[in-house]
């Protein structure tokens, strides 16, 4: 329901037409097409016209398969006034081409800044701080940001709220850093790097976790 809500809002706010029914039906339709699958990923396209097309593909695990993730910054900034930061859709070519450069280099997700040095989101994740005074936060839509499920279900949660994190802020007060999408829940993060061209390996470590992490 909360996917088809959002879907529904983004929609309408490009003017677009949104018919009442359509996901539901199609998702039905997709059930009897999946009834094999133990566990899969569903993928609904709405068109502009307001069509629906929905498609699945079969998972191994729900999590991040991992007990700790090793981000990696990414090189390249979002402009925090794109509108389409805040929604879903297909224009991702800089998250997926991001996503797939940092697994080539050993790491589990890359983590985006904005043109301010704030804390963004992750290629395919949202981003949840823990600060040494007791605080939690994640960055603000106006920061560039997908309002995703995860990072909805924290806020709903309590003891989070929703700020503009500076990078070094987070990087001196961070007690703990986790990163989570609806697909695959939400994992901490052990150690944060970027590119470093002094470095022999081509990168430097500039967070790390005092005691260990854990994904659930």
């Amino acid at each position: 329901a909360e996917h088809i809500a959002r879907a529904k809002r983004s929609q309408l706010s490009f003017g677009r037409r949104f018919f009442d029914g359509a996901f539901e039906n199609a998702l039905e339709n997709l059930s009897l097409e999946s009834s094999g699958a133990s566990l899969a990923r569903v993928r609904v396209l709405l068109s502009e016209a307001g069509a629906v097309e929905a498609s699945f593909r079969e998972l191994k695990a729900s999590s991040w398969g991992k007990d700790s993730l090793r981000v990696l910054l990414a090189s390249e900034r979002v402009d925090s006034s794109n509108a389409f930061l805040r929604h879903k859709t297909t224009v991702r070519q800089l998250y997926d081409e991001t996503f797939k450069e940092v697994h080539a280099l050993g790491f589990d997700e890359a983590l985006f800044l904005n043109e301010r040095d704030e804390i963004s989101e992750g290629a395919i994740s949202n981003i949840v701080v823990d600060f040494a005074d007791g605080s939690s936060a994640t960055p603000a839509l106006s920061s560039g940001v997908l309002p995703g499920l995860w990072r909805a279900g924290e806020l709903r949660a309590g003891g989070v709220q929703e700020r503009t994190i500076a990078l070094a802020e987070m990087l001196e007060k961070a007690v703990a850093i986790r990163m989570g999408n609806s697909v695959r829940g939400g994992c901490e993060l052990a150690e944060l790097w970027k590119r470093d061209s002094a470095s022999e390996s081509g990168f430097s470590l500039i967070w790390r976790r005092q005691r260990s992490a854990q994904c659930p």
